[in-house]
């Protein structure tokens, strides 16, 4: 697997799932498969209006505050908040 190497020193996974223009049910399912098959990242914002899917995703998953794969490694899920200004 790639990595990103961030400035804070952690390490980011090159492959995840992008969960835009998925519905709330999408959103869970795909989280969910992914993560089963391996998927160490998960993409999503608040402008997708999908992040309780993502959320029951995880959390069918199995997945805990602490979110890790069968070997060990670290799953990352990014959000991003969209800010308009006035």
């Amino acid at each position: 697997m790639k990595y990103f190497d961030l400035n804070n020193g952690e390490r980011m996974p090159m492959v995840g799932i992008g969960t835009f223009l998925f519905s709330p049910a999408e959103a869970e399912n795909s989280v969910y498969e992914a993560l089963m098959a391996g998927y160490p990242l998960i993409d999503t914002a608040n402008a997708y209006m999908n992040e309780r899917g993502v959320g029951r995703g995880i959390k069918r998953s199995g997945g805990k505050r602490e979110l890790k794969l069968p070997s060990g490694e670290r799953k990352i899920a990014v959000g991003r908040i969209i800010c308009g200004f006035v």
